[in-house]
């Protein structure tokens, strides 16, 4: 894990959502902060990680001017198609407001100059909605239909806007409130994969479950043994009925996963941290993964299926500079960012090859001995194939897995068939060597819709198969054998007689093999005679 840029703000930031621009930060002067100078300007700003720049200065690429401070920010890649190249920008207003703005008109180029330091002339504000009595202290964008986003602020109010014409929106209530107690809305956030339910908390410790299909509340829940402040809330990505909220109190600093199929009792705690707990962050590419900010000056990733601490991402030592939100990159993985209150907007990624002498991530050590505790989804493939000798084909994928089940892969081996008519042939061929029937395969070949080249091969080849195929390769190549034979009778009795044996010459060779014959039994006679008399 290493910090690979940072900049120098008090400031809310929110991601770009869209797939052109995935390393853009918009950070817009956060409400209720104010430096040692006492500035109570307001400003939104859009950074560039400019990763090929080794510098860790991150890049400002475009800044407008605002009247009020920032509670909170979203992005949006609404439009991102051809309307809006980056999506729009929506921020919560300490004013009360929800302001709309177009990225594309904050972004300096040369065919962009600066916006205008007045928020009435600045071409980047699309729009500034009034609706709430209080400051707005939550936004979601609906993830699968981007032009809603959901608002929440003072006296339980959660507005849902309609933002296909963002200077001129369509508002409404997604049902009567749940509830006559008057309290803040901390948190909105929609379903991952059920685009008409959200959420909300309330800083009493409630969380409410909208159907805005039914317009109206279908679940309330809350810890029934501890009072919580609700700070903090996040869908799973992958199961559509589990939420994760966060409590704030001091006292009772825990993240509690809940189920809605049984909201009487959590069905996980996870405690770590000391102090309560203010941001929390779920990666949408591993559900497994969990950021989670408090008070107590740490900022931990999460085995959420574990329920353990994988790392502590941060930790300072003053006890004023506290981290009050933590946010995976939506685009990158891997990669986070952080936001304190000491003005440090800082991005680190999980993985990387410099030295540092920090522990590995994800519970190993620097040296390698111990075994990373979790291998992150992106890290693993999720299907594999490898082609093997015959037409073989191995692959292996995925298995579905139960939560707290280890993970399992899935091998299968099959037959794979890509020309029939090339299988068709090459089983006949084995049949055919199998039996000897060369001549009729030969045949087939020949009666078949073939070129007369083609035809003319296979005819030699069924000659060649015959017992009789000398004689009648003979007559395949236009020769008549017995006026063939005729003719080579002619050519010889046209010949001189020739004299094949000397008979004188045979006869003078018999008589001195007959000589060499009788010496050599003569030899064998004396020798046996010398032994004899030496006896």
């Amino acid at each position: 894990m290493s910090l690979f840029k940072s900049a120098s703000r008090r400031a809310t930031i929110a991601w770009s959502t869209t797939i052109n621009s995935p390393d853009l930060i918009a950070a817009g002067t956060v409400a209720g902060n104010v430096g040692i100078d006492f500035d109570t300007s307001a400003q939104l700003e859009i950074f560039k990680l400019d990763l090929k720049n080794p510098s860790k200065e991150m890049k400002v690429v475009g800044r407008a001017t605002s009247s009020s401070r920032f509670n909170k920010l979203a992005w949006s890649s609404m439009g991102s198609d051809g309307t809006f190249p980056y999506g729009i920008l929506a921020g919560a207003m300490e004013s009360g407001a929800v302001t709309i703005w177009n990225p594309a008109k904050i972004i300096t180029t040369e065919d962009n100059p600066p916006s205008s330091p007045t928020l009435g002339n600045s071409p980047s504000l699309l729009g500034s909605l009034s609706k709430h009595v209080g400051p707005v202290q939550a936004l979601d964008f609906n993830p699968y239909q981007r032009n809603l986003l959901a608002s929440g602020g003072s006296d339980t109010e959660i507005f849902i806007w309609d933002l296909s014409n963002p200077s001129n929106p369509t508002v409404y209530s997604p049902g009567q409130k749940s509830s006559p107690q008057t309290t803040d809305v901390t948190c909105v956030a929609w379903n991952r994969k059920v685009q008409h339910i959200l959420a909300s908390s309330a800083y009493n410790g409630v969380t409410t479950i909208w159907d805005l299909k039914a317009k109206r509340s279908v679940i309330q829940f809350n810890d029934k043994t501890k009072k919580t402040h609700c700070k903090a809330m996040a869908w799973n990505p992958q199961e559509a009925t589990q939420v994760l909220t966060a409590s704030e109190d001091d006292e009772y600093p825990v993240l509690q996963l809940w189920d809605l199929r049984n909201v009487y009792t959590p069905v996980r705690y996870l405690e770590g941290h000391t102090k309560g707990i203010w941001g929390l962050s779920w990666c949408q590419t591993d559900n497994s993964l969990l950021l989670s900010c408090g008070k107590d000056n740490r900022t931990l990733c999460w085995n959420v299926d574990q329920g353990q601490v994988l790392c502590d991402i941060e930790s300072a030592t003053d006890m004023n500079t506290w981290n009050f939100d933590v946010q995976w990159s939506p685009r990158i993985n891997a990669v986070l960012s952080t936001t304190s209150l000491d003005g440090k907007i800082n991005v680190y990624s999980l993985q990387d090859v410099s030295e540092r002498n920090v522990s590995n991530d994800f519970g190993g050590t620097p040296n390698g001995n111990n075994l990373p505790k979790h291998t992150p989804n992106w890290l693993q493939r999720p299907v594999g194939a490898t082609f093997g000798f015959g037409g073989v084909l191995a692959t292996f994928s995925k298995k579905p897995s139960q939560p707290n089940a280890p993970r399992s892969s899935v091998v299968s081996v099959n037959k794979v068939v890509t020309e029939n008519g090339l299988l068709n042939r090459s089983q006949r061929l084995e049949e055919v060597i199998k039996t000897g029937k060369f001549e009729e395969f030969c045949k087939e070949k020949i009666e078949s819709n073939i070129s007369d080249e083609e035809r003319q091969t296979w005819e030699v080849l069924q000659i060649l198969f015959d017992t009789e195929g000398r004689h009648r390769i003979l007559s395949f190549l236009g020769y008549d054998e017995e006026k063939t034979r005729e003719e080579m009778d002619k050519f010889i009795a046209t010949l001189p007689d020739l004299k094949l044996h000397d008979e004188s010459l045979e006869e003078e060779t018999e008589k001195a093999t007959l000589k060499g014959k009788k010496k050599k039994k003569k030899k064998k006679k004396k020798k046996v005679l010398c032994v004899d008399t030496t006896a």
